[in-house]
């Protein structure tokens, strides 16, 4: 899964957010069963979960598509330092209930799996 750690955002620009990738991802072949989920990790931090993709070479790709994306189509009213991107396995997911356990997972990715 692609992680769009978001701070300070209200829920309409969320949902804008949220909405703008599932069209995006609707109209890309090359990831035809991605769906777009958000939760809530603090009062100010969401995140919108994007997957299941099939491996981390896929989500690799994926994000290597979305990154130059997001600033120009997606994320036009967020600025860049208000989101983080990160790349999550299916059982870390539910692990990530808190920002606690968000900025751990955070280190630990950065430093043993991907740097974005």
């Amino acid at each position: 899964y692609i992680a769009l750690v978001i701070n300070n955002i209200d829920i309409v620009k969320l949902k804008k957010a949220q909405s703008s990738l599932i069209k995006l991802n609707n109209n890309n072949s090359n990831y035809p069963n991605l769906t777009v989920t958000s939760s809530q990790i603090t009062k100010d931090q969401q995140i919108l979960w994007i997957g299941p993709l099939s491996n981390k070479m896929q989500a690799i790709t994926y994000l290597g598509e979305l990154k130059p994306k997001l600033p120009t189509q997606i994320f036009t009213y967020i600025p860049k330092q208000q989101y983080e991107i990160y790349i999550f396995g299916k059982s870390n997911i539910s692990l990530i209930n808190n920002a606690q356990a968000l900025d751990f997972y955070k280190e630990f990715m950065i430093n043993k799996i991907y740097k974005p």
